[in-house]
């Protein structure tokens, strides 16, 4: 990306000599034109070494009615939970109401996700709206966001359609999950990100309207290209945090990455703390964020088994798990079933990046389990909040 001379970047990141917006040495030093700071601090007044208060785990629908490894909310382990995120809701494209990702789902899932406070009374349930999919190309979904976001009526539509849900069904809030606005790879305009913010002023405006506390939260992503469309702080003005979509990072996708087609943890310490200073740029503080942690791998098939790091050349996705039943993605439990099946099997431990990694039958490679407390200390113990995809997965 440019920026023409004397003119800020994005996010408050780097302007080098020559317009261009980064982060490294590069943009950061020698002829930089704005916002030179190559690592920069938490904001002034944030906590250290504090102990985490939130953690937030996401409860899949789709897990209900999987082949095998089914898992109803009740099976979270919700005693460890502050808060538990139904995944996910749909909008209806000419009611703005909340319904369920697929004719498949039942309605009844919201109910039984809501009901499990009953098996820890402190818990509180959310409802996450959107996800991935919802804004995938080519979708009736995908417009919606942005549809409902531009103007007041609709705004107000949606927000009075989501507190009825969230009294027929009882969640304690919602997490928007737009994924992503502003991104003209996925959809998004120029005004998504001033009208995301306007979205959040009124479901604020209404849910404190409402007798009763309603909390509302919004999803990021790490990285650059596609948080840039976000105006954090403006949104953050209205939401009670933003839970960092810090997994995922790499993956069978990266096979026309300019640097070439390498298998890399999905989950990268290194990374998060970059992405977590584009967000103290804008001064966003630690305790207004949660870190996800995948425990799930992302897995590839190697070009040379001779050549097993971090780095090495992939020609496509493993093979599926035998209930994921998708190449290039490794449920934990299914991660464990290989450990024991595999004579001598033993997984690597990348202290750098705060992950495992491991190789059998010659090419399969898969990156898994975040190391959490390693993560946090690596990020100053600042970070009070984390949130958990794919839990009990």
């Amino acid at each position: 990306m440019r920026a023409q001379r004397g003119k800020t970047c994005p996010l408050s990141t780097c302007c080098s000599e020559f317009g261009f917006c980064g982060t490294t040495n590069d943009f950061c030093t020698g002829g930089c034109q704005s916002n030179c700071v190559l690592s920069p601090p938490p904001p002034e007044g944030s906590p250290k070494n504090k102990a985490l208060n939130r953690v937030i785990g996401y409860y899949e629908s789709w897990s209900y009615r999987s082949k095998c490894n089914q898992k109803a909310p009740s099976d979270m382990p919700l005693s460890e939970l502050t808060h538990l995120n139904y995944a996910f809701a749909f909008i209806s494209t000419d009611s703005y109401e909340l319904i369920t990702m697929d004719s498949k789902t039942p309605e009844s899932l919201f109910k039984l996700t809501v009901d499990t406070k009953k098996y820890n009374p402190s818990l509180k349930v959310y409802v996450a709206v959107g996800g991935l999919t919802f804004s995938d190309n080519g979708t009736v979904t995908q417009p919606l966001l942005s549809e409902i976001s531009r103007t007041e009526a609709n705004r107000q539509k949606f927000a009075d359609n989501v507190v009825k849900s969230m009294n027929r069904y009882g969640f304690d809030g919602i997490d928007i999950d737009w994924e992503y606005p502003g991104a003209p790879d996925r959809g998004g305009k120029p005004e998504d990100t001033e009208n995301f913010t306007l979205l959040m002023k009124t479901l604020r405006r209404t849910f404190n309207a409402s007798p009763r506390q309603l909390g509302i939260t919004f999803t990021i992503p790490s990285s650059y290209w596609y948080l840039r469309w976000f105006d954090v702080p403006a949104l953050l003005k209205y939401a009670d945090w933003t839970n960092l979509m810090s997994y995922d990072l790499h993956g069978t996708w990266d096979r026309n990455n300019p640097i070439g087609a390498i298998a890399q943890a999905h989950a990268n310490l290194t990374e998060i703390k970059l992405a977590t200073e584009l967000l103290w740029r804008v001064g966003v503080k630690p305790e207004q964020i949660n870190i996800g942690f995948g425990f799930y791998g992302r897995s590839f098939e190697l070009s040379n088994p001779s050549c097993t790091k971090p780095g090495c050349p992939f020609k496509g996705g493993a093979r599926p798990g035998l209930c994921s039943d998708t190449s290039g993605v490794l449920m934990y439990y299914e991660i464990q079933a290989i450990l024991r099946q595999v004579n001598g099997l033993r997984p690597v431990q990348d202290e750098k990046a705060a992950v495992k990694y491991m190789v059998w039958d010659k090419n399969q490679w898969v990156s898994y389990g975040m190391r959490i407390r390693s993560g946090l200390r690596s990020l100053g113990q600042i970070v009070l909040g984390l949130a958990v995809p794919n839990l009990g997965r």
